[in-house]
């Protein structure tokens, strides 16, 4: 019975080859572009039928996060979730993003470049922070972006696409945000009664409030979860299963706008004990290593308190983000789609609060510019790593993963080659060289300082090049904390290599170009200025300036009837990007008269950038200011108020601040006292200004001026001498 059985099973292997075969002569006999069609059929026919689906891609992407909030103590203490899901995964110490600034971040995380090709370089479309360069979701819009991004290439390779959270900065019409299939917009920089975007909601109710009681993570968790599951409902019935790709982009620790809550009510009072660690970089004892835009006064003991409860706030806030890890990979387990789902943990830039005694984004500092990455997912091998990463790598790596592609090139390179096996030792293995730069300008303690540059990270060593001329240079193996500036100790050959690097980094842009840093108000003593930029090097800056009521022309020192291009006097010349900067007296110009002025720069190579040409009016009316607490010969008791007003025809911004202490001839600089001149700006609302102080005992002075829109000082400054008992 058995040798009996076998004969049918020889005769129909037999039949079944010789079918192959005729097959074959066939299929080979057929035109080429029909064989490809075929092949193309065969190749989806065997995707739908394999038993694992392409895998799931979450990425959470948190805002303003450093990588202090998850050192081993804050992760075992407060952040159970996210410890596990970095024990669980592959760590990268050494990822950062390529701009450390919210909206142009974002930007490059979605398109996958840096921001000089993107061109979106400041969070807002305008204002007095950004050097005359643009950036916001109108100019996203604008470009067309809309169209080509992560979440429309994903679309693309047949995923369906959600998103949660925040999303760039600026005004925004969500009904017009193309590749997201699911969308969950929260705007603002509320953690309660969030205004929000979503598309599961009847399309009249698609915009609205949370109720005041709804904190924002915990909201955009539930509708995480719930889009999880949505999908897992979806591909049961339909019986296609249809991977996803979840971005999620929470507000935390992001500090809240004004002065609402940011934490969590139920955990607002944990944590008393935590501290930020005070490591040699915190409020740097010595700093005249630092370019001196950078040299920022000695944090005082209230300021460092401050820092320590600003530290706490952040833990805790992001306690909120260790829960949502928590149900999100609850919700994986249970729908069985956890083997078979990355998550990318990460954040859109560092932060610093108090280290190198600056505060907040923008510098190319280590704390600034490095991000976690925490990765867990099908195929990898947990571990630590310290590749040099970008955040734009993201876009690419998640593409190899979805079998998908960009319809742009992109400028970051795929990691996930990195997942099962990364090198024992990584310098420039992967990566050699990365461009980091900023382009806005910085608030430090009420006054701007200028942070544009271009900044070559390497492995384990930064060298900048600012547009105002100054260089740093850090070894960190060295110099872990960037406690000493060593440019000086670089050798010619040296600068010049990292420079050239630089330049390489850079290319690609619409390159030379021009910005001018244009108020639509200016005073008569206001310099024209601006920023120019190359992937060389800039050579000059040319400017026309026309008076408009009178038809003539600024040249050479004078005015004249035809026109004439001034050069203007470059900060860092032959540099990639220099500040530049030309005085033209104004002093004959009348009150609200209008000038049209037009800028061009040229770089090495001879080429000329694009005109760029704005139209100012002068205001030649100077605020007044006046101190009405305390007054001459007043006695108070510390802590006490200055207060004040100031009156102009045109917006008031500031008031500057001069406090001395006669006796002890030192000088209040708005974080602590020095034997150095100094001064402190307050800002001004409703044009009203005051400020909180603490003094000992003695004679003090107080002198106030302010300052308008256009940039007029009160020319006869308030002075008030008084006692403190």
């Amino acid at each position: 019975m058995l040798e009996s059985a076998k004969i049918p099973r020889i005769y129909l292997a037999v039949c079944w080859l010789v079918f192959l075969s005729q097959l074959c002569e066939a299929q080979s006999s057929l035109p080429l572009d029909l064989s490809k069609s075929s092949r193309r059929k065969q190749q989806v026919d065997a995707e739908a039928e394999r038993s694992v689906p392409r895998p799931n891609i979450i990425l959470i992407n948190l805002d303003d996060a450093d990588v202090d909030l998850f050192a081993d103590d804050i992760l075992a203490g407060y952040l159970p979730n996210i410890r596990q899901l970095a024990s669980d995964g592959l760590r990268f110490t050494n990822c950062h993003v390529v701009t450390p600034l919210c909206g142009p971040s974002r930007t490059c995380l979605l398109r996958g470049q840096h921001a000089h090709r993107t061109g979106i370089k400041t969070n807002v479309a305008s204002g007095p922070m950004n050097n005359g360069y643009t950036g916001a979701y109108q100019k996203f819009k604008q470009l067309g972006y809309e169209q080509e991004h992560l979440g429309v290439w994903m679309q693309r390779a047949g995923y369906r696409t959600m998103m949660i959270g925040k999303y760039l900065h600026g005004r925004m019409n969500p009904i017009d945000v193309p590749g997201w299939d699911d969308l969950h917009i929260c705007f603002g920089g509320n953690y309660y009664a969030t205004s929000r975007y979503a598309t599961r909601f009847p399309k009249a109710e698609r915009r609205h409030a949370t109720a005041p009681t709804d904190y924002r993570t915990v909201v955009e968790t539930d509708e995480a979860v719930g889009m999880i599951e949505e999908q897992h409902r979806r591909n049961g019935e339909s019986g296609i299963v249809q991977p996803f790709f979840l971005y999620i982009a929470p507000l935390a620790p992001h500090k809240p706008a004004g002065k609402t809550q940011m934490v969590q009510r139920d955990y607002r009072e944990l944590g008393k004990e935590i501290r930020l660690q005070e490591t040699p970089d915190f409020n740097e004892a010595d700093v005249s290593d630092k370019p001196p835009h950078l040299r920022a006064p000695t944090l005082n003991a209230e300021s460092v308190k401050s820092m320590h409860e600003e530290f706490r706030l952040r833990v805790l806030a992001t306690k909120s983000v260790d829960d949502m890890v928590g149900r999100i990979r609850q919700v994986l387990e249970k729908t069985q789609l956890a083997q078979n789902t990355f998550i990318f943990f990460t954040s859109d830039h560092g932060y610093q609060l108090g280290h190198n005694r600056m505060i907040a984004k923008k510098v190319p500092y280590h704390r600034n510019t490095v991000v976690p990455m925490f990765v867990v997912g099908p195929g990898v091998v947990p571990g630590v790593a310290d590749h040099l990463l970008a955040h734009i790598d993201l876009v690419p790596t998640f593409l190899e993963i979805a079998g998908g592609s960009a319809s742009i090139e992109l400028d970051g390179k795929s990691w996930s080659s990195l997942f099962s096996n990364p090198p024992e030792s990584p310098d420039g293995l992967f990566r050699s060289n990365l461009l980091i730069q900023n382009w806005e300008a910085k608030s430090q303690l009420g006054s701007l300082i200028p942070a544009s540059y271009a900044s070559l990270r390497m492995p384990h060593e930064i060298f900048t090049q600012w547009s105002n001329g100054e260089r740093e240079y850090y070894d960190l193996t060295l110099d872990p904390y960037q406690l000493n500036n060593r440019f000086s100790d670089l050798s010619k050959e040296q600068v010049m290599e990292f420079e050239n690097r630089l330049r390489a980094l850079k290319r690609g842009s619409e390159l030379p170009l021009v910005t001018l840093d244009c108020p639509d108000l200016i005073s008569k003593n206001t310099p024209i200025s601006g920023v120019a930029e190359d992937d060389d090097s800039i050579v000059k800056v040319e400017v026309s300036v026309q008076d408009k009521t009178q038809g003539r022309y600024w040249a050479n020192g004078k005015w004249s009837t035809s026109q004439v291009w001034t050069e203007a006097a470059l900060a860092n010349p032959h540099g990639l990007i220099s500040d530049w900067q030309t005085q033209v007296d104004l002093t004959e110009i009348e009150n609200n008269g209008s000038i049209e002025v037009v800028a061009r720069s040229q770089n090495a190579e001879g080429e000329f950038s694009k005109s760029v040409i704005a139209q100012y009016s002068v205001d030649a009316i100077e605020p007044t200011t006046e101190v009405r607490v305390p007054q001459t010969g007043a006695e108070v008791e510390s802590p006490f108020i200055v207060f004040g007003v100031c009156d102009d025809n045109a917006e008031m911004r500031g008031v500057e601040l001069e406090l001395k202490d006669l006796n002890l001839n030192q000088y209040w600089n708005g974080a602590s006292w020095t034997k150095d001149k100094s001064t402190f700006f307050k800002r001004v609302r409703q044009e009203r200004w005051h400020v909180e102080l603490n003094a000992q005992p003695g004679s003090y002075r107080v002198t106030a001026k302010s300052l308008d829109r256009a940039g007029n000082y009160d020319a006869t400054p308030e002075v008030r001498e008084f006692k403190v008992k």
